[in-house]
């Protein structure tokens, strides 16, 4: 592809993000960042966003945070911006009208939490809409409970998970939740036991039909 825009948050540029998971004992760094050089070489390719941006009548870019302070999963621990921890303020998720006023999130890794990712998207639609309050219907992605859960140590974020999907049972009764990628098979297990026919695995060429 030779035309096609790339979209990404302002602040990937200049900055190296890295993976320190521990290995036989000992934390080894994997660089997990953009390449850099890619800015020089495709500089008209690149559409850097800081603000909701809408790319298409019915497609809007939602730069996402933790700042409805709902917990972040556990595994963000292991991941770094530069030299600190990443707050993962340069994540993105897309909300998509897929019927009107009905909307589905598309979420890639959702490192901000699936609970605060939701909020920043109906905080979006409550200042954008005058007339009925819009719904999300769907929520599309993967949610990155992974590490903790893999290494039998994930007591504490399974209880997490837990808390959620009683949150999301709560605020969200009609969502339908699609997960694959970062979301293990053991957090797979808890979030269908809690949630029920609210989440399904999705894997790759899985369709999913929106009312």
């Amino acid at each position: 592809n030779t035309s096609a825009p790339v979209y990404l948050h302002n602040t990937i540029r200049g900055n190296f993000f890295y993976s320190c998971r521990p290995k036989n004992g000992v934390r080894e760094a994997r660089n997990i960042g953009m390449e850099q050089a890619l800015f020089a070489e495709y500089s008209s390719r690149f559409q850097e966003i800081g603000t909701p941006t809408r790319i298409c009548e019915k497609i809007t870019l939602i730069p996402v945070s933790s700042a409805a302070g709902y917990p972040t999963p556990m595994g963000n621990g292991f991941l770094y911006c530069n030299d600190f921890p990443d707050k993962f303020t340069h994540e993105v998720a897309i909300l998509v009208e897929h019927t009107p006023g009905k909307f589905a999130v598309i979420s890639p890794c959702s490192h901000n939490g699936i609970l605060n990712i939701l909020e920043c998207c109906m905080q979006f639609l409550s200042i954008m809409t005058t007339s009925k309050m819009p719904i999300i219907t769907h929520f599309i992605g993967g949610l990155h409970y992974v590490d903790y859960l893999l290494m039998g140590e994930g007591k504490k974020e399974t209880a997490s998970i837990i808390e959620a999907a009683r949150i999301i049972k709560e605020k969200y009764p009609a969502l339908k939740i699609f997960s694959g990628h970062c979301t293990c098979p053991a957090a797979s297990d808890v979030l269908g036991r809690e949630l029920g026919e609210q989440y399904s695995v999705f894997r790759t060429g899985s369709t999913i039909w929106m009312e």
